[in-house]
């Protein structure tokens, strides 16, 4: 193969990840597509983000004992927590309701 292998990667020969040793070749021939192709998606897959599971907005309704309403807004931080109650909503006495 005279081109790299990675569409975002311009010129011709070894990459320049190659070059120094930080990639095995698939650019060159020295590693088959298939091999660069299940090891690029497997690096990937440590960086994938949960996708929602529902069609759109949810109302999740809890049973909690003294609870006051909070604030309607939502950071990422209050997302990432509420995303591991969301995964098993049962498991921590949740009803979510798709809208």
């Amino acid at each position: 193969m005279s081109e790299t292998a990675l569409i975002f990667a311009k010129g011709k020969g070894r990459c320049f990840a190659n070059q120094v040793g930080k990639c095995r070749g698939a650019c060159n021939g020295q590693e088959s597509i298939a091999a660069h192709t299940q090891g690029a998606q497997e690096a990937l897959t440590q960086l994938q983000v949960n996708v929602w599971p529902w069609p759109g907005s949810i109302a999740i309704e809890g049973q909690s004992a003294g609870a006051t309403a909070a604030p309607a807004s939502v950071d990422v931080d209050s997302y990432r927590i509420l995303n591991r109650f969301l995964r098993y909503p049962e498991q921590h006495g949740l009803t979510v309701t798709p809208l």
